[in-house]
């Protein structure tokens, strides 16, 4: 008989009891995840990346970010890319994962690496050209994230030409003018550089105040505006000419890190069961482990449920069924060295605890670092819930298992959180927050920006919106965070890039 394709209010008799330890503590974890899921994907704006007044911690831990970013050749999670620096004592390690992709992953990585040392011991003279010849090397090798980059971001200018051609003033016309000439750049590499040295530029606070004015009248829930979009991925763009350029420069300084080293890459952590829905997967069977004790509440947060899923545009308990019909979870690049350094007690370099990595993280990879034991530093996370991902699988699940009580200790933890979130958003009544782009690219910090009167001639003031901020490792060049991919190439896992 086919399951059913909607969330049952009540259980229907009497089913076996979930007897597995192992297999009960995952089911209540992925039951609020789905819920947290149905209700919404994206759980607020980006949190900040990791920040150190340390210059030459900082500079370590943006030349592991930025090798990390190069790997990651295509867009989607499979090449997503984490890496973890380890120091031994004749040696340094570069410990690498992926979701899927690993050797050519590790080929390329050698590959930079070398690149990098060669430049280190060049002249000045040289450098110039080896940076360009690099840069052409990181490029080629993310073609196909390249091209559809570019796709998305010629999609969306000519989503924005129109609109800008009915505002009668010069500053419009100046920005569509610039779009078209970005637009018809048909070489990636040429649109790249592009970008790259348009990236502070006026139009880039012009697409930034447009946006904040479009969607100042949009659902809170919706879709985010062509201008924010359009922005977003011109600046993605540029960070293929950034990270390499940013690449060889740190070379000059981390010397000692590129004399001796290997590169190694993490085996693959088996992941654990997929879920399956039983008898107990029931509304009330849910709120009954969310809530140890009857009480008001409990019945507040169900009317609420039932209200959510009346109101909602996509029916929030037939979208939590088919969470369970996703394929296999799979273990986040970023939580594979995280574990590969705890369970082999290895040292990170300095004792920074620092993951690399080429995407910011999901909301559980958040989650699962900010309570595990080997205290890390805590990533960038992009807020958002991918039900597909899973806690390293634990073997041996017993009470005397010492990976076992940890493993428990931080789903437990993970999943009152995502209980949590549950019921402050029922008991608000409230959407989930709009979407925006896995990575970040200052959109979240639109609500500061002035606005521009394009109905009027007038001098656009270039600091009416900056993303710049203080680079502390060269101060002479302002930096601006930006990130990647949008609606369909949203991409699992990972830590914040910036630019």
């Amino acid at each position: 008989m086919k399951e059913k394709s909607y969330l049952e209010i009540a259980p229907i008799g009497i089913g076996p009891p979930r007897l597995d330890p192992y297999r009960r503590m995952l089911a209540r974890f992925y039951e609020p995840l789905f819920l947290l899921r149905a209700l919404g994907q994206t759980r607020g704006e980006h949190t900040p990346r990791p920040m150190n007044f340390d210059a030459p911690m900082e500079r370590r831990r943006r030349f592991l970010q930025n090798l990390a970013y190069v790997c990651d050749f295509k867009k989607g999670g499979d090449s997503c890319t984490a890496i973890g620096l380890e120091n031994c004592q004749t040696r340094y390690l570069f410990w690498v994962a992926s979701n899927r992709e690993i050797e050519k992953i590790v080929y390329f990585l050698n590959i930079t690496l070398s690149v990098l040392r060669t430049a280190n011991s060049q002249p000045a003279s040289d450098l110039a050209t080896t940076e360009s010849a690099f840069i052409q090397l990181c490029a080629d090798f993310a073609t196909s994230r390249i091209n559809l980059e570019h796709k998305n971001f010629q999609r969306e200018a000519i989503n924005c030409i129109p609109r800008l051609t009915k505002k009668p003033s010069k500053a419009a016309q100046e920005l569509v003018n610039w779009l078209q000439i970005a637009v018809n750049h048909s070489h990636n590499i040429e649109l790249c550089n592009f970008a790259y040295k348009n990236r502070n530029s006026v139009y880039i606070d012009q697409l930034a105040a447009l946006a904040l004015q479009e969607e100042s009248k949009l659902d809170p829930a919706g879709r985010r505006s062509c201008f924010a979009l359009v922005r977003h991925h011109i600046l993605r763009l540029a960070h293929h000419i950034r990270a390499p350029k940013e690449l060889v420069d740190d070379s000059l300084y981390l010397g000692h890190l590129l004399q001796t080293y290997d590169v190694c890459s993490v085996d693959p952590f088996p992941s654990v069961p997929a879920p399956v829905r039983d008898s107990h997967t029931n509304l009330r069977g849910i709120l009954n482990r969310m809530y140890k004790t009857a009480g008001e509440e409990k019945k507040i947060v169900e009317d609420g449920l039932l209200y959510l899923n009346r109101t909602s545009f996509s029916v929030i308990f037939e979208h939590f069924v088919e969470q369970y019909e996703q394929p296999y979870p799979q273990v986040h690049a970023e939580v594979q060295v995280l574990e590969h350094f705890y369970q082999r007690r290895l040292s990170f370099a300095e004792d920074d605890r620092f993951v690399a990595c080429s995407k910011p993280t999901c909301l559980c990879c958040e989650l699962y670092f900010k309570h595990h034991p080997a205290r890390m530093v805590l990533p960038s996370s992009h807020r958002k819930v991918w039900t597909r991902w899973s806690p390293p699988v634990v073997k041996t699940f017993t009470k005397n298992d010492m990976t076992a009580r940890e493993q428990k200790q931080i789903m437990s933890k993970i999943t009152q959180e995502l209980r949590d979130q549950i019921i402050d958003q029922v008991l608000r009544r409230s959407q989930a927050s709009r979407w925006h782009p896995d990575s970040r690219t200052c959109i979240t910090e639109l609500r500061s920006v002035s606005n521009f009167n394009f109905h009027e001639e007038q001098n656009i003031c270039e600091n009416a919106y900056s993303e710049s901020v203080a680079d502390p490792l060269n101060s002479s060049e302002p930096e601006s965070e930006v990130g990647l991919d949008q609606e369909l190439d949203s991409d699992d896992g990972g830590v914040s890039i910036y630019i």
